[in-house]
């Protein structure tokens, strides 16, 4: 085992990488962020106004619901590429050479 605790980890990083070292992979996480707000936004505000045209009656608990989890899997969905980029990235430190260069691999181009 590599760190002994939160404490250590902190020390170790910013010992041997400095203070940018805590911040490694920010750049594909805030990359990931803004797009899945505006798909979970978009998708579930979609979803809630047809089904409100087609099933007025339904609960709002149960629309909501099932809402939530269809726009939760929609993001993922279109994130996933993101989030496979950056756990590539924590697993090989030192072959970072960019967003792009870890995106080509996990959309095949």
């Amino acid at each position: 085992m590599y760190y002994r605790g939160i404490s250590h980890a902190l020390y170790a990083i910013c010992r041997d990488e400095g203070i940018s070292g805590l911040y490694k992979g920010l750049g594909g996480t805030l990359l990931g962020v803004g797009p899945s707000i505006a798909i979970s936004l978009s998708v579930y505000e979609t979803l809630r106004s047809h089904w409100q045209l087609q099933g007025p009656h339904d609960s709002a608990v149960f629309v909501s619901w099932a809402c939530g989890s269809l726009f939760s899997m929609a993001s993922s969905t279109v994130i996933f590429p993101i989030r496979s980029s950056e756990a590539a990235n924590a697993v090989a430190r030192g072959s970072w050479r960019g967003l792009c260069s870890q995106l080509g691999p996990v959309w095949n181009v």
